[in-house]
């Protein structure tokens, strides 16, 4: 129950205060859209190759309570966040023992990374599950002997490609799994039908979901230097694990992972294959490569920190060493919670939620500055969520809004004698020749990126 308390004070305390970043605009959007026509369910799809369950779960919500939709999806990636937890608990527990069980517990309420993806809008407290019942349903089938196990195994599959995309990740680990451990059981109807939902799942997957697949292949790696790309990638991975753990934490979790292999714990070197194999896949295939890719396999890094401090409970004084251990990523929750910029995050995450162009700092000021402008007024966009959700979320007023290649509409607008404006967000200057400078800048924190506003006074070349 403490744990369930904890978990909630952390996640919901101030959750609003972070603006949208550039997805959860975009999600904000999707879902507004399917709540008000239910004729077109599947934009998430036919528009950007996504998965549809999340804005589901967010539209009918929606409908039902009309909440702020930032909060609605917020929240439902806190609720996902606690039922992870609660699992979590029960199959620690079952798999090893109610005492490692409740750090474990205390760990996930704790790690920063998941403290940070579980306060967003975001679907990573979902895949999270999603890969939770998989592994945890492949070691009751494969090591705890129970044929029921498959079937959770399955329904933690199909949850998580109805997430999002990377949950095809768990089809290697699932095939892996079998063609390792298949030995060890004996089969049974449980998994004929099992295997034959999943292979009907895959086909139906290659056959009627070619957008998702496509958006999957927009962020492979294609060409150019593997080994140099592995490297990057794999390094990128081991600094982000440090900057989210924090060295003390680093240090006891290498020392709980070296314990539990000493043990021969079979389970646990199941859990090594794993969180190397998904590791080894996203270092390789990843072009674009952020730390939530590898948010899931954090589950089985927790444990392994958490057998380190369970063993620092045996030794002298250990419960003080175990105290001073955690208070670095204490202190980093609190600075995520409380004062986010002063948060040590890896760059890569303060440039995407706080200081780069996908930020949504800087656009509610914006967004006002239009609002003062005449209903007639037409803005020029580039084609990003960033502005072309964001401006309209924060502002009430209707005005029409149009795209850079938009020509002829602009140049009649011009025409007419209304006022026409031009908001950048990503690109540096206007793309035409006009040589000339914002008439409004928004800076964002720390001044690494910025939303600029321009007049248009004269039709625009074609």
């Amino acid at each position: 129950m403490y744990l369930t308390i904890l978990y909630l004070i952390s996640r919901i305390w101030d959750f609003l205060k972070q603006p949208p970043f550039v997805d959860e605009l975009l999600y904000i959007r999707w879902t507004d859209s399917i709540a008000s026509n239910w004729m077109n369910p599947w934009i998430t799809v036919t528009e950007d190759g996504q998965p549809p369950l999340f804005f589901w779960l967010g539209a009918i919500i929606k409908n039902l309570t009309n909440l702020d939709t930032l909060m609605i999806l917020r929240l439902i990636s806190i609720f996902f966040g606690l039922t992870t937890l609660l699992i979590l608990l029960k199959t620690v527990t079952k798999i090893f023992d109610s005492k490692l069980a409740n750090i474990v517990g205390l760990i996930y309420v704790i790690f920063p990374m998941f403290l940070w993806y579980d306060r967003l809008a975001m679907r990573e407290s979902m895949i999270t599950l999603a890969a939770l019942l998989v592994v945890y349903g492949l070691i009751s089938r494969f090591f705890l002997s129970k044929p029921s196990g498959i079937y959770i195994s399955l329904l933690g599959f199909i949850f998580g490609i109805a997430t999002k995309g990377t949950g095809i990740i768990f089809i290697p680990i699932i095939l892996l799994t079998y063609a390792i451990y298949h030995k060890k059981i004996k089969l049974e109807k449980s998994d004929l039908i099992s295997f034959s939902i999943f292979v009907s799942t895959i086909t139906l997957l290659y056959i009627g979901a070619h957008s998702i697949i496509s958006k999957g292949e927009t962020f492979l790696f294609e060409s150019g230097d593997l080994l140099k790309h592995i490297y990057l990638n794999t390094y990128s991975t081991i600094s982000w694990v440090l900057d989210y753990s924090t060295l003390p934490v680093l240090l006891v979790g290498m020392w709980g992972f070296a314990t539990l292999i000493y043990q021969k714990s079979q389970i646990s070197i199941y859990y090594s294959l794993v969180l190397i194999t998904t590791l080894f896949i996203e270092t390789v295939v990843a072009k674009v490569y952020f730390p939530r890719y590898f948010l899931w396999t954090m589950l089985f890094w927790i444990i392994f920190i958490s057998k380190g401090i369970q063993e620092l409970f045996s030794k002298p004084f250990g419960k003080i060493v175990a105290i001073f251990t955690v208070i670095p990523i204490l202190i980093l929750d609190f600075n995520m919670i409380a004062f986010p910029f002063k948060a040590k995050l890896p760059e890569i995450e303060r440039w995407q939620y706080l200081t780069g162009w996908p930020s949504g700092y800087g656009i509610k000021d914006m967004a006002l500055e239009i609002q003062k402008m005449p209903i007639d007024t037409l803005v020029v966009e580039e084609n990003n969520e960033n502005c072309r959700t964001g401006i309209p979320y924060y502002s009430s007023l209707s005005i029409s809004t149009v795209f850079l290649n938009d020509k002829h509409i602009i140049n009649q607008h011009i025409a007419d004698g209304k006022k026409v404006y031009a908001c950048l967000n990503i690109l540096a200057s206007l793309p035409w020749d006009l040589n000339r400078s914002a008439d409004l800048i928004v800076d964002r924190p720390e001044h690494k990126s910025s939303l600029r506003l321009y007049k248009l006074d004269s039709q625009l070349p074609y």
